[in-house]
């Protein structure tokens, strides 16, 4: 009785949330307005004055208005659905054919939708995954009602949120079976979950708690029964951890409690006291003027900012000591423009690190944020970077524009020219024709981060040519190991084995505005007794590559580069020793081919209309490997080129083009120098020689 899909949205005359607002992992999973965004951004009644300003004077905020108000009316024929059953981990909803996050449709609790392939799938756990996001979909729309209440007046939205919240009662009251003890006793899988459920819970009741929707054991039965009830088990999360994605959540969780019930202890534990403060989540956490959340990854970058911005702004509303804080606007500020530096020329995001598509990863998916940096913290620097992100397939819609966003838009700023992320050390290149080149140099030291130092992510004329895959959910457990390896990124490995974690020694420098610029990277701790060092010139239209490694003791160098499209090769032929299988990346490489090169080599990638060219070389014979891997979802494939030479000291040069059409490549050779590479351009050899720093 309570199910809506999308086709009865649209048969309504109302269509999904414009420009595909996703809800989940995917961004193909999209609904209404009305749902919201995840990760979502957090307010309450602080911003219902500029909401109604906005309403009231600006046409867009308007017409966006009377869609919120179209929309509750489909919302307020379902039930506000919390299946009172175990709540599963987000992960599981995830095909474990195709590898694609799971479609989550309303009342389709068994049976999944895996949009890749069209199939459907089902299983207890990809249920209790539903279950989850189920209770967070009703939670999203609650808040959102809430909302609609404090600006109408109209009491039906209140009466939907009351009886969700009589039902999460339910919920919270079910009894010990449907918490998880070894997760701090967790009634949504882990404190995280249980975190969001609360701050959405407490600003839709914060919103709502003045309408005659509620009783009076209403009133207490949801402070004592929810809030203070599941507190405890927040706050002893909160002792056990450090800055960490999760605390950011949780310490909002706290913060946003104490000040909707009075709990002046709470909001200090959330805000002020301890390892996990708001200024220790944004010094820590964002370890230098980069901006870059420490995880070492794109999704927890963006997933951490959420609630740190509902944290910097509840500060600011209780006259707090934190958002006065140079060093915490500095941080939060450079947290949000970090993404935007390290995007393409189009708004897409390299899948550094743990999460994320890259088909799908890219600047627009979070929008609501640069809403509020533009609208709270500065217009100058962020507005250009909002309306980049519109276009007539996403047009401007969004809560967190009525609640934070500027009045208006200035003339759209795409990213243009080099950066460089110093901290991280990471050098982002940009040329002509969409050409894009991300080096990875820099120290590799939090978890959700990959063994992939000195690797290479290229995009040119709009295609992703040799790209990092991100990773799909982590219960994907037959292929998140190569995920997470050395081996699934465009680097460089030894004798078979990751790059190890936890990596520190690693000297990144760069010279943006040399002819041609360059970045470079010695690791001398990814192994034992091995230096390594990459060098790359952007020298339109071509890329160059030095690799040089050196020990001690002999070891076999590995050369690695992913492409997308189908992979032709030509190299001489020769006799060689028969080398160890490719450790755990044999267990993903189908039709292999190998054999022995005696001298350099050509390979080119075809993927829609582009072709990049590769012509590598060694200082001596080297093996080479292809064949096909995984991508992201693992449904799809790359072609993968794998060298590798024998010796204590071994160097490698690459140089690679991308053209359009199937052209040729303007490099028609290469060759090692003692020092450097040369590179045969027009008939002449052109030198790229390391700078005297090396």
């Amino acid at each position: 009785m309570w199910q809506i899909t999308i086709a009865s949205i649209l048969l309504a005359g109302m269509p999904p949330s414009p420009g595909g607002w996703p809800y989940t992992l995917s961004p193909q999973s999209t609904g209404m307005l009305l749902d919201d965004v995840w990760p979502a951004t957090f307010f309450g009644p602080e911003r219902i004055p500029e909401m109604r300003r906005k309403i009231d004077t600006l046409p867009w905020a308007r017409e966006l208005y009377e869609q919120m108000l179209a929309e509750a009316e489909l919302i307020l024929a379902l039930e506000p659905h919390q299946p009172i059953e175990p709540v599963g981990w987000r992960h599981d909803f995830y095909s474990r054919v195709s590898g694609e996050h799971l479609l989550w449709e309303e009342g389709s609790d068994w049976s999944f939708l895996d949009p890749l392939l069209g199939g459907r799938e089902n299983g207890p756990k990809q249920h209790a995954a539903w279950v989850l996001l189920t209770h967070e979909m009703t939670h999203r729309r609650m808040r959102s009602l809430a909302l609609l209440y404090a600006l109408s007046g109209d009491e039906r939205y209140a009466e939907w949120v009351a009886e969700g919240l009589r039902r999460a009662r339910l919920m919270f009251a079910a009894g010990d079976e449907l918490r998880y003890p070894a997760r701090q006793d967790a009634l949504y899988f882990q404190p995280l979950y249980d975190a969001v459920v609360f701050t959405q819970l407490a600003y839709a009741y914060q919103l709502t708690r003045d309408s005659a929707a509620y009783s009076a054991a209403d009133h207490e039965a949801i402070r004592t029964e929810i809030f203070e009830a599941g507190m405890p088990s927040q706050l002893t999360f909160l002792d056990a951890m450090g800055v960490h994605n999760m605390t950011a959540y949780v310490s909002t969780a706290v913060a946003v409690s104490g000040q909707v019930f009075g709990r002046d202890d709470w909001v200090r534990r959330g805000l002020t006291e301890s390892r996990t403060s708001l200024l220790q989540q944004l010094t820590v956490g964002v370890p230098d003027d980069d901006g870059l959340w420490y995880e070492g990854t794109m999704f927890y970058h963006y997933y951490s900012a959420c609630p740190l911005i509902t944290q910097f702004e509840l500060d600011r509303t209780l006259d707090g000591p934190n958002h006065g804080d140079p060093r915490v606007q500095t941080r939060l500020a450079a947290m949000l423009e970090a993404p935007y530096r390290l995007a393409d020329q189009a708004g897409r995001l390299p899948t550094i690190g743990d999460l994320g598509s890259p088909r799908h990863m890219k600047l627009a998916l979070y929008r609501h944020l640069y809403e509020y940096a533009a609208g709270q913290l500065d217009y100058e620097r962020f507005a250009p970077i909002l309306a980049s992100l519109y276009s007539a397939e996403v047009p401007r819609a969004s809560l967190t524009a009525l609640a934070y966003g500027p009045d208006t838009l200035p003339a759209a700023a795409h990213p243009q020219g080099h950066d460089q992320l110093t901290g991280p050390g990471l050098a982002i290149f940009r040329g002509a024709d969409d050409r894009y080149l991300l080096f990875r140099g820099g120290p590799n030291p939090a978890g959700h981060d990959h063994p992939d130092r000195l690797g290479l992510d290229l995009r040119a004329f709009g295609q992703l040519l040799a790209v990092d895959p991100g990773t799909a959910g982590y219960a994907l457990a037959a292929i998140h190991p190569y995920y997470r390896s050395t081996f699934s990124h465009n680097t460089l490995f030894v004798d078979e084995t990751n790059q190890k974690g936890n990596l520190q020694q690693a000297e990144y420098r760069a010279d943006l505005t040399a002819n041609p610029p360059w970045a470079a990277s010695t690791l001398r701790d990814a192994y034992e007794g091995v230096t390594m060092t990459r060098t790359v010139w952007f020298d339109e239209p071509r890329i160059v590559v030095l690799d040089e490694l050196a020990s001690d003791d002999e070891h076999r160098y590995g050369w690695i580069l992913h492409g997308n499209g189908p992979l032709t090769l030509q190299m001489p032929a020769a006799e060689g020793p028969e080398l160890p299988p490719l450790g755990l990346l044999e267990r993903y490489l189908t039709g292999a081919q190998r054999g022995w090169s005696s001298g350099p080599l050509q390979a080119s990638w075809d993927v829609d209309g582009v072709t990049l060219h590769l012509r590598t070389g060694a200082d001596g014979p080297f093996e080479a490997t292809w064949g096909r891997t995984p991508h992201n979802p693992m449904a799809l494939d790359r072609q993968t080129l794998v060298l590798r030479a024998v010796g204590t000291t071994r160097r490698y040069w690459s140089v690679l083009e991308p053209v359009r059409g199937g052209g040729a490549p303007s490099a028609t050779a290469g060759r090692l120098t003692p020092t450097g590479v040369e590179v045969h351009i027009g008939g002449a050899w052109r030198g790229y020689e390391p700078s005297p720093s090396l």
